[in-house]
């Protein structure tokens, strides 16, 4: 089999290995004749002898590869003249040379064919150490005869990045514009309602995948607590073997995101999940996530625990623990990757953390400092360290069942999940043909200060809280048809927030304006960093559909329930949403507080009239005999499994106007290598 080697071949593939998995340039490849490496009697390689032969050359192979010492590209058709021979040459032919030249030197300098360089990916992503990439900015200059920053390559990561820039600084020498190649956001002055738009939603809750699939779950009643599955771990006599546990959190594609399978490894399935979310609900707006490179785009991430610290690694010491497992890198590794410059912070307010974070994105976005926010909350239990401190602290239903305002109460079940919206000004989106979901009016946060116990509540500063984001959104407390509580199934908390609830509700509040209360942690338990994102879906979800979802596990109220005499309602069937005077669904509450005090409201509204419906695409454009439908994915097996989600969603929504798919498709999709139209 030797003789039919392609050693070429063979050494190639080994580079573009090493590199994948350890961003690492290769100098030598040697391949070895069977038997060769010398072993010690047990049939490990003696490392060290085998380092010493291969220094000293005694080491026999059939095929080598060495890293050419090449200095400058040799063979090359991209000359300077590509960029200079007419001052009309199109910006997009000098991004193109740019590229092509960038390309064959990366390829040249890690010893791997040009065509095997990915413009998208970052230049350390090929093994590029610092004074490679500062000599690799002074070869490009002598190539453009130009002056160009040691730090270019820093500044501007790919050769995709460079490339764009560098064409800006050749096109303003053909035009009058002295506007900078980097692009900036200039300060506005703009007038705003200081209403903020939900235009597109995604999630990974038990037993739901998506939104869809959610609010399916939501409107059966369906109860999605189950018990430790034994892939997590086995529980401890004394403790619960409950929770809301979801599916493939071992589960990830690197390569689809960029990154390598070495850092991957490392990675908190939290950073991975949140990831993956956030490019769904991006795409749920119809925004293509590679599109937003370089805007002012934020992002804010609700999360509170890391259990895949405690994991010893299986290969060992990795350079990327720290990032990996770092909360803050959380929402950072989305900027990084997507090239988004609005502000990009993770909280951590315990269980209120993802309507907090909910909170600062629609402020950010008020007070400009983003134009677009993408904002959510991650929970997992990967180890039982927590659950079993909770446990011992009786804080856990026993059955594993979160009652919540009901007289058997006896504990929350600990949840995990992931939840990501995408925001708006109500006034861009409604500019930009955005699908809105509905409206966030206004939200507000406050603290319990000292209370009766650092986790116990505070009814009067919960009242507050409410209160606060009533006027900020403008409303009267009768307006509200449905307020989404925190609601954990405690014995304590649940009338302390209903009451709570009930005392600004009420007032001024006619016995014919039903006020509906619900809980999702009766659903799909407690999320903890999630909770409070997960109620938002809800309610935005339930609020289009027109119909409040049932409240399981309701039988008898809690006597310390001051629900009778009241106009306060706590569904336990399906039941129609409340409209108000002109037959518009009434706005909406969201509750969540943290164990530590910190306490949240958001008021949510349906949309505008005007975005209520779907836009009719073909009614308002010309009749076509057809359309093109576009897909792409990273790999063949993955493009087939696009076309079958797509087959599959055209079957289950046949009404679904298909200009307005293959329009989706086309502009509100990244697209990749593998395609099929």
């Amino acid at each position: 089999h030797l003789r039919k080697l392609d050693a070429d071949a063979v050494t190639e593939a080994i580079r573009l290995k090493i590199l994948e998995e350890h961003e690492l340039a290769v100098h030598v490849v040697l391949l070895l004749r069977p038997g060769v490496l010398p072993k010690t009697s047990s049939g490990k390689v003696q490392r060290r002898i085998c380092r010493a032969r291969f220094l000293e050359g005694k080491l026999q192979g059939i095929a080598e590869w060495r890293h050419p010492n090449t200095g400058e590209i040799t063979s090359s058709e991209i000359t300077l003249s590509d960029l200079t021979s007419s001052e009309t040459t199109p910006v997009g032919a000098v991004v193109e040379a740019i590229q092509g030249w960038l390309t064959a030197r990366v390829g040249q300098l890690v010893g791997i064919s040009p065509d095997k360089i990915d413009i998208l990916r970052p230049f350390a992503y090929y093994g590029l150490d610092s004074a490679t990439t500062v000599s690799l900015s002074g070869e490009l200059g002598e190539w453009l005869e130009q002056s160009l920053p040691s730090t270019l390559i820093y500044d501007h990561p790919t050769i995709d990045a460079v490339a764009r820039y560098l064409a800006g600084i050749q096109s303003a020498e053909h035009t009058t514009e002295t506007e900078s190649p980097v692009s900036s956001t200039a300060v506005r002055n703009t007038i705003h309602s200081g209403s903020i738009a939900i235009i597109g939603m995604g999630c990974r809750f038990p037993r739901a995948r998506n939104p869809d699939e959610f609010w399916q779950l939501l409107e059966s009643g369906v109860d999605a607590i189950s018990r430790v599955p034994a892939s997590r771990w086995t529980p401890a006599s004394f403790s619960v073997p409950w929770g809301g546990f979801i599916d493939g959190v071992d589960q990830f594609d690197p390569v689809f995101f960029g990154i390598s399978l070495r850092e991957a490894e490392t990675m908190d399935p939290q950073q991975r999940l949140v990831l993956e979310v956030g490019w769904e609900a991006l795409e749920n707006a119809g925004i293509a996530p590679l599109s937003l490179a370089g805007s002012q785009t934020g992002v804010f991430v609700g999360i509170s625990t890391s259990d895949y610290r405690n994991f010893p690694s299986s290969a060992g010491f990795n350079i990327y623990f720290v990032t990996g497992n770092a909360l803050s890198i959380t929402a950072n590794r989305l900027s990084y990757l997507w090239d988004l410059r609005g502000p990009s912070k993770v909280i951590d307010t315990a269980c209120s953390s993802s309507l907090v974070a909910f909170h600062d994105a629609c402020q950010s976005l008020r007070l400009e400092e983003c134009d677009l926010a993408l904002t959510g909350g991650v929970n997992l239990m990967l180890s039982p360290e927590v659950t079993d401190s909770f446990a011992a602290s009786q804080l856990l239903s026993p059955g594993g069942r979160c009652k919540v305002f009901d007289a058997g109460a006896d504990g929350y079940v600990r949840g995990e999940g992931c939840g990501m919206v995408v925001l708006k000004r109500t006034e861009d989106a409604i500019r930009d043909g955005d699908s809105i979901l509905a409206i966030v009016k206004g939200s507000s946060i406050n603290q319990d200060g000292r209370t009766n116990g650092i986790t116990a509540p505070n009814g009067s500063a919960q009242q507050a809280v409410i209160r606060q984001a009533l006027a900020n959104a403008g409303m009267a407390a009768s307006e509200i048809g449905y307020v989404e509580a925190h609601g954990t199934g405690t014995v304590l908390g649940d009338p302390i927030e209903f009451n709570s609830l009930k005392g600004v509700l009420v007032p001024d509040r006619s016995p014919e304006e039903v006020c509906h209360i619900g809980s999702v942690k009766s659903n799909i338990g407690h999320l903890e960093a999630a909770a409070g994102i997960a109620g938002v879906i809800k309610t935005v979800l339930a609020m289009r559909h027109g119909e409040i979802p049932p409240h399981p596990h309701l039988r008898e109220f809690s006597p310390h329930l001051e629900i009778a005499n009241t106009p306060l309602s706590i569904p336990t069937e399906p039941t129609p949403w409340p409209t108000d005077e002109s037959n518009r669904p009434r706005p909406a509450g969201v509750n969540s507080f943290g164990f530590g005090g910190t306490n949240s409201h958001a008021v949510l509204a349906p949309p505008p009239d005007t975005s209520m419906a779907l836009p009719k695409v073909v009614a308002t454009t010309p009749e076509y005999p057809g359309h093109l439908l576009t897909l792409s994915a990273q790999s063949d097996e993955a493009l087939r499994d696009l076309t079958k989600a797509y087959i599959q969603y055209f079957q289950s929504h046949p009404d679904t106007p298909l200009a307005d798919t293959c329009f989706t498709a086309s502009v509100g999709r990244s697209h990749f290598e593998h395609r099929l139209a």
